[in-house]
């Protein structure tokens, strides 16, 4: 603990900054409390003289009521946002920007909306504030193309998301509240296009029309379903995936693989640093071309808050190679905690933001004692080639990433889908090495499309067998009666306990693994 609060301030904060906002989202905390604690810690950290403990007590204190104060300026809707207006299921119309890349589902059209003006019942006025828009029915198809940027006048009824139907099932209103997202439209008629692209970033719209053009390269290049699973791994699209296979990687806990998240960061970083590596390119500028690189991925693949995470991380670790600094992973994961709680204190109650965090925290505390275990035992096998020991030593660590970042996520996707997956470990340790292979093949099967046929349909031809691999392997584990179990939802206490044994566990062997190679006294 003393380590964590001399070497690790900010990752201490950022833990007692959550801690904070999940009270203060649990129930309503006083604004007296909030600045009673702030106060205590403010005067714990500035008396010099304070012992360790109560410092540590002070940065725990004045992290947790930053969190509560962030959490309960993030729970007041603003007075001009279109959530004001919704709630009558009223007929409306609305002009406003889109602000995302319009989403072509079959029979519906889906797409979110920067709000300008609303007229209802005769009387118009400004608002402000994202709307979520589903243009429904046989309309989807004879609308007139919509970008990201274009202004446009849609009428719809307008009301609020709807909310779960049992308890413990699904809300589609609090899962857009967390994105700030409090009203829904739904309509029926083709929109009024009045600018094309006015409103428009142009990085963005550059980043999006790059995803739509590997979509088209992919699907041109690959048989639908193989094209369809390579766009859910290459930039999360899994509208075209058939909803029994896409059901198959839930069951197998590979759905991860189509989530465009922190594994295919990962497998960009480790590739584009082998290429920078052979380039002989320096590393420090290496790492501030990959973040680049990375960015640009992040808003391709929809800038899903999965992506996004994985990026900031990745973004904080590299940066630390470019100051020519040691990049220290806990510390890295806690400023992209912070950053992106700060941003919107509501992501932390979202099941992909927990994921994401436990599970890279659960693999910073594991695989190094995994990695040292192994490592000892393979400088033993001197009758094996060094590139034999190196290649088995690669698929250890490989081995040990998949059955840890299980561990670490298992309890989450038990309480988003409400299932536990027996053949897990098994499907993702056949499936993820085949993505380190798939990622690059993908895109440079559409970085092809547009240069020469040729070469695209030869990446293609390398492609499908990896693809067709993976999507057995999901059928395989995924169809059977031991796949999985339904189950309750874990309660919180349970989840948290399950966390606390883990990181138990591990410094117990950091403990045991210290003593054994301390030299013995004389």
């Amino acid at each position: 603990m003393r380590a964590s609060l001399q070497h690790r301030p900010l990752l201490c904060f950022a833990c007692a900054f959550a801690l904070g906002v999940a009270a203060c989202g649990a129930g309503h905390t006083p604004l007296w409390l909030i600045a009673a604690a702030l106060a205590l810690g403010g005067a714990l950290l500035a008396w010099r003289a304070s012992p360790w403990p109560l410092a540590l007590t002070g940065l725990i204190l004045a992290g947790m009521a930053c969190g509560a104060l962030r959490e309960t300026s993030a729970l007041v809707v603003p007075p001009g946002d279109i959530r004001h207006c919704a709630g009558q299921a009223a007929l409306a119309t609305v002009t406003g920007v889109i602000a995302n890349d319009p989403e072509r589902r079959p029979g519906r059209l889906l797409f979110r909306l920067r709000a300008e003006q609303v007229q209802m019942r005769g009387e118009t006025k400004a608002v402000t504030g994202l709307l979520s828009v589903t243009l429904a029915s046989s309309e989807a198809r004879d609308t007139p193309t919509l970008d990201y940027g274009d202004r446009i006048a849609l009428r719809g009824y307008l009301d609020l998301p709807p909310a779960a139907t049992n308890p413990g099932a699904f809300s589609w209103r609090d899962y857009l509240a967390r994105q700030g997202v409090y009203a829904a439209l739904s309509a029926r008629r083709p929109p009024t296009l009045i600018s094309h692209g006015a409103g428009a970033n142009p990085i963005l719209r550059a980043a999006w029309t790059a995803r739509h053009q590997i979509v088209t390269a992919l699907k041109a290049h690959l048989p639908p379903t193989d094209a369809a699973v390579l766009c859910g791994i290459l930039i999360g699209q899994r509208s075209d995936l058939d909803p029994g296979l896409l059901a198959d990687f839930v069951h197998t806990g590979t759905i991860h693989v189509l989530a465009s998240a922190g594994l295919h960061v990962g497998i960009l970083i480790w590739w584009l640093l082998a290429a920078a590596r052979r380039l002989t390119i320096p590393r420090r500028w290496a790492a501030l071309g990959i973040i680049a690189i990375l960015w640009l991925y992040a808003v391709m693949a929809g800038g899903r808050p999965s992506v996004t995470r994985a990026a900031l991380l990745a973004t904080v670790y590299l940066a630390a190679l470019f100051f020519e600094r040691e990049p220290d992973l806990p510390t890295s994961l806690g400023f992209a905690a912070l950053a992106i709680l700060l941003d919107n204190p509501q992501t932390l109650f979202d099941s992909g933001f927990q994921m994401s965090f436990l599970t890279v925290a659960t693999l910073a505390v594991t695989m190094p004692l995994w990695s040292d275990y192994w490592r000892e035992r393979a400088e033993r096998w001197t009758r094996l080639a060094p590139a034999v020991r190196r290649a088995a030593f690669w698929g250890l660590e490989l081995a040990g990433l998949t059955l840890f970042a299980q561990l670490g996520s298992a309890p989450i996707v038990a309480g988003a889908y409400n299932e536990f997956s027996l053949s897990g470990v098994l499907a993702n340790l056949l499936v993820v090495p085949a993505l380190f292979l798939i990622v690059p093949l993908g895109f440079l099967t559409a970085a092809f499309a547009g240069i020469s046929s040729g070469a695209a349909a030869l990446s293609a031809t390398l492609l499908l067998p990896l693809l067709d691999y993976v999507i057995a392997v999901v059928r395989a584990c995924g169809e059977g009666r031991w796949a999985f179990r339904a189950i309750q939802t874990p309660p919180i206490v349970l989840i948290a306990l399950y966390y606390a044994g883990v990181a138990f566990a591990a410094a117990l062997l950091a403990r045991r693994k210290i003593s054994s190679n301390r030299p013995l006294a004389h």
